[in-house]
C-alpha cells in the first residue's frame, strides 16, 4: 500500500444461537510509534441485529492519507454482543 490507497477489510460474523443478537463491530487501523506506543489513526463501528443462524459480512474502508507514516500497521476487528462477549481478528498492512 502507499498513500492515497483505499484499504477495505470485511468482518464476517455468524450467529450460531437460536435467538437474534444485537452486535457492534468495530474496525481500527493502528500502528506502533517509535516510542512503542500503539496509535489508532482511524476507526469505525457499526451496530446491527443478527437473526438466529444468520451470517453477515460488514466491509470497512480506510484511506491511507499523506500524513500516515510509512511502516507496519494492524487492522483490528472486534465484535461485541449485548452480553459483553467478544470475538476479534486482525490483519497486517505495510505502507510503503
Amino acid at each position: 500500500m502507499t498513500t492515497g490507497s483505499v484499504v477495505t477489510v470485511t468482518g464476517t460474523l455468524a450467529n450460531h444461537s437460536a435467538a437474534a443478537e444485537a452486535v457492534t463491530l468495530k474496525a481500527t487501523l493502528s500502528y506502533v510509534s517509535p516510542s512503542g506506543q500503539r496509535v489508532a489513526i482511524s476507526g469505525s463501528s457499526r451496530s446491527f441485529q443478527l437473526a438466529a443462524g444468520q451470517t453477515v459480512g460488514q466491509p470497512f474502508s480506510f484511506t491511507i492519507s499523506t500524513y500516515v507514516p510509512r511502516g507496519a500497521y494492524t487492522i483490528a476487528l472486534t465484535a461485541t454482543d449485548t452480553a459483553g462477549d467478544t470475538a476479534s481478528g486482525s490483519a497486517a498492512l505495510t505502507v510503503v
